[in-house]
């Protein structure tokens, strides 16, 4: 193990057990992009803290046919956030620094044609 990699397995746990995470953190099973909103919805009184992505190997920017995994905990501390994918990122990221949101995880996949497809999750600060 790198030392690159201990220190960001120490962060990772420290950032996942601090006062506003409370509760289990827990992850769902890989969904494809044409489900993402039910997912999201389903955790309406969680805390989003991670939203991981991986092409299927088509073309394009629409992501239907992409995977996506969330990780979450409770949110006794109703911490608001916003989380995008895709094409959506950009816009989100203005809307959120706007707003006093901080990034919190950014994933990414690169598609064959070389275009990058990011989501991510910020939380009010």
């Amino acid at each position: 193990m790198t030392i690159f990699k201990f220190v960001l397995s120490i962060l990772t746990v420290f950032l996942f057990s601090s006062p506003g995470h409370a509760g289990a953190i827990k992850k769902t099973d890989w969904f494809l992009g044409k489900d993402r909103r039910a997912i999201v919805l389903m955790m309406k009184d969680k805390l989003l803290l991670e939203i991981e992505c991986k092409g299927n190997g088509h073309p394009g920017l629409h992501i239907a046919r992409d995977s996506f995994r969330v990780t979450y905990s409770d949110n006794p501390n109703d911490i608001k956030y916003y989380w995008a994918i895709g094409s959506q990122y950009g816009r989100v990221r203005e809307l959120a620094k706007k707003n006093g949101y901080k990034l919190v995880k950014v994933n990414r996949f690169v598609r064959k044609s070389g275009l990058v497809i990011r989501c991510a999750v910020w939380h009010k600060k």
